[in-house]
């Protein structure tokens, strides 16, 4: 059993793929309410998935509890800012992807319960850190 978690504090238990579709369709504005973030995860509370949208980046895929994401190598880093919970949250600007590639990512992980392509994902952390940008600790 999958549980979904919107931005202002809903839960849908087992979205269909369709649902998910018209949810990652939504304006970025949809994850600046609430919490400024959804989640997908399995009822035996293991692991989930949190991501939002962003206007100017796209899809944002984070796995907890290890922080991992799935990234593209071959561009220039920038931090992104996004607020989750009023918190402010830095993320690598090379883990955001397309609705189409978004969507790809979060149909396999509800079909598969899990993260199929593990080796392609990496902790937001460690990847600020290899890319040498400076995080904004006053933001």
């Amino acid at each position: 059993m999958i549980k979904y978690h919107d931005p202002i504090g809903k839960t849908i238990m087992n979205p269909e793929l369709e649902f998910i579709m018209k949810l990652l369709s939504k304006d970025a504005s949809y994850w600046l309410s609430g919490s400024g973030e959804s989640s997908l995860e399995f009822a035996d509370n293991k692991s989930s998935l949190i991501f939002f949208k962003e206007k100017k980046y796209g899809v944002f895929i984070m796995q907890l509890p290890d922080y991992l994401s799935p990234y593209k190598t071959d561009e220039n880093i920038e931090i992104v800012h996004h607020d989750i919970s009023g918190v402010p949250f830095q993320t690598p600007s090379n883990c955001y992807f397309s609705v189409k590639e978004a969507l790809k990512m979060l149909t396999s992980f509800v079909e598969n319960k899990s993260i199929t392509n593990i080796g392609n994902w990496k902790n937001i952390y460690k990847i600020i850190d290899e890319s040498g940008c400076e995080c904004d600790d006053e933001y």
